[in-house]
């Protein structure tokens, strides 16, 4: 028949369900990745006043004389600069401290990667990866509304949540796909289900991000996204419970009547 007996075939044909569970369950942490990471930047820029772009498109005068109107030749963001006194090593300072903070952000969470790992092997991995889906879900819309909210302190609570809700998910999230499908065949499950998600949800997440952000102004419709999408990974890690335990009864069933 067609496919014959290869692996690959009969991963599409007979565990169609496990692969699209694992398509869902994956879902929440491929975007959270790069929402966390990559897209910070476009939000930041605004901790300052002026924003960052200000800086970029038109550097200050390097001399301390005053700068000069717009009439007399000189550049509004000249003047936006010299009001809000962030020239040369100021404003680099206050640049480097923003991106400080999301440097270390990113090295809390792998501290927290680790920590929820160890949760995984205590309370078990699918507990501790529906429950970072369900935090996803809940905090997802105030942790982007902090890091678009032009504070600092905000930023840095709205990112460390995210960081935290992501870990959840990501941590046990390999122990839960590998575990959801019989051996012979879940090399291809898991290439077929996770690389779909990867790219659907990790590969459109910048296009995604970005048109939800510009079209509405609020970070918060990002987190929206987002909380959809953890919610999304809760259901597939509990389809995934059931998935093997219907597995394993039907297992003990094939071994009764085979002793029997």
């Amino acid at each position: 028949g067609r496919g014959g007996g290869s692996p690959l075939w009969l991963s599409v044909t007979e565990h169609p369900a496990e692969i699209f569970v694992c398509f869902l369950t994956a879902a929440a942490w491929c975007a959270s990745c790069w929402v966390f990471v990559i897209f910070p930047p476009t939000l930041y820029e605004h901790l300052m006043d002026p924003p960052l772009s200000y800086r970029l498109s038109a550097p200050p005068h390097p001399h301390p004389h005053p700068h000069p109107s717009p009439s007399e030749g000189g550049s509004e963001f000249d003047l936006d600069l010299a009001e809000a006194g962030l020239e040369g090593g100021e404003y680099q300072a206050a640049s480097r401290a923003v991106w400080m903070m999301h440097t270390l952000l990113c090295l809390f969470q792998v501290c927290v990667l680790v920590f929820a790992g160890w949760l995984g092997d205590r309370f078990g991995a699918r507990r501790v990866m529906g429950a970072g889906g369900v935090l996803l879900g809940v905090c997802a819309v105030p942790a982007l509304h902090g890091m678009g909210s032009g504070s600092a302190l905000a930023a840095a609570a709205g990112q460390a949540t995210l960081a935290v809700c992501a870990a959840f998910v990501g941590a046990t999230l390999p122990y839960t796909m590998v575990t959801s499908f019989p051996v012979a065949i879940r090399y291809n499950c898991l290439a077929i289900g996770y690389n779909a998600a990867q790219a659907l949800f990790g590969g459109t997440a910048g296009i995604v991000a970005t048109l939800l952000y510009s079209s509405t102004q609020w970070a918060g419709a990002v987190g929206v996204y987002l909380g959809v999408l953890g919610l999304l990974s809760a259901v597939g890690v509990y389809q995934t419970a059931r998935l093997q335990r219907r597995r394993e009864m039907e297992s003990e069933i094939r071994r009764l009547s085979f002793t029997l």
